[in-house]
């Protein structure tokens, strides 16, 4: 009933791949599949299966340019995929594992093609810019595709994020530029789909630029075309530690760079406490507190937006006498402009 191939063994060495994207150009999904109407003239046509049973993979690179927008550079020192199963039709892709080392990922946004290259100055992603990322999106394209990988292992890599074209802040954490080092990945049961994006993460450690070291992050992941969803989170660092749920809300992922400050955050955060040395590290701060020192977070709410957050119920303590249970509303805090603070006590003891 249908078309089979099957393949031992695939080594590819000293591998590049390039792709330029322009306006007008077929989506990734329309191009490997035929369209609807294709569909409809060849209806006796047979479904084709192609397994591979093993993939090794050594200096492979890939670049990625979509016009006037973003450039996505990266490469692979080594990786092993095993158990790999093609179905052409409908495109439906199933990977037993993958075991990636020395991964690297470059993404950024570039500078417009009038403007002199040496000029530093910040572009913003324009809406016309993401919805043409969006044909080349998880989410864009009008043939479905289903990839599922079973278990999924990344050691040893870096990934390099650039929101504008600007500078990245001297000191503390920059929501425009990420640098992650000694990334570390193992994760099962990635599933992509049309409208979702689903991913169980047992342990993630990196370091950022800003001095924050990642000792474990896990939980479940789930993407869709309004929300990022993160549930039974765990993260810890060298002196700090958080659990609970958080997420981030927007009107269509193709807008999402658009204006960061608009994105919506919700989170619920219990059993947790902060080191006061992170958040200097993090915010580019110098309490004047003993570094041992941390702040307890017995619970905390918070809903709003990155530049305007209201906390309707949180709970602190620090040392064994000190406690403050209260609401607040921020403004400002995950941007790099001012911060401000309103609050109302309910309970402060010490």
């Amino acid at each position: 009933d249908m078309g089979y191939m099957e393949i031992d063994a695939l080594d590819l060495r000293s591998t590049q791949i390039s792709m330029h994207m322009i306006k007008g150009s077929q989506s990734l999904e329309d191009s490997i599949a035929p369209s609807k109407k294709e569909d409809s003239q060849s209806e006796g046509q047979k479904s084709f299966k192609v397994k591979l049973n093993d993939v090794l993979l050594h200096d492979l690179s890939f670049q990625l340019l979509l016009e006037q927008s973003l450039s996505l550079q990266s490469s692979i020192g080594n990786a092993a995929l095993g158990d790999i199963v093609f179905d052409l039709a409908p495109i439906d892709i199933s990977v037993g594992n993958v075991e990636v080392d020395r991964a690297f990922a470059d993404l950024r946004l570039q500078p417009q093609m009038d403007e002199p290259q040496t000029v530093a100055s910040s572009v913003p992603l324009t809406e016309n810019d993401m919805e043409e990322f969006a044909e080349y999106h998880p989410f864009g394209g009008s043939t479905p595709i289903h990839v599922l990988v079973s278990q999924m292992a990344v050691n040893n890599s870096n990934i390099h994020l650039d929101l504008d074209t600007l500078s990245r802040n001297p000191s503390g954490i920059d929501y425009s530029h990420y640098d992650l080092t000694n990334v570390n990945v193992s994760g099962s049961n990635i599933h992509y789909s049309p409208d979702t994006i689903n991913a169980e993460l047992h342990t993630v450690t990196a370091t950022e630029a800003c001095g924050l070291s990642i000792l474990d992050l896990q939980g479940n992941f789930t993407l869709d075309q309004h929300t990022i969803n993160a549930r039974e989170i765990k993260i810890r660092t060298d002196k700090s530690a958080l659990s609970g749920t958080a997420g981030i809300r927007y009107q269509k992922l193709s807008a999402i760079g658009r204006n960061m400050n608009d994105l919506g955050i919700f989170a619920s955060i219990s059993n947790s406490w902060l080191s006061v040395n992170e958040l200097n590290k993090i915010y580019a701060m110098d309490l004047p507190i003993n570094e041992k020192n941390r702040l307890v977070v017995d619970s905390l709410n918070m809903d709003g937006t990155l530049s305007d957050l209201v906390v309707s119920h949180a709970r602190f303590s620090t040392g064994k006498n000190t406690a403050l249970s209260s609401g607040a509303y921020l403004k400002g805090l995950f941007t790099n402009g001012p911060v401000s603070l309103g609050m109302h006590i309910d309970t402060l003891y010490t």
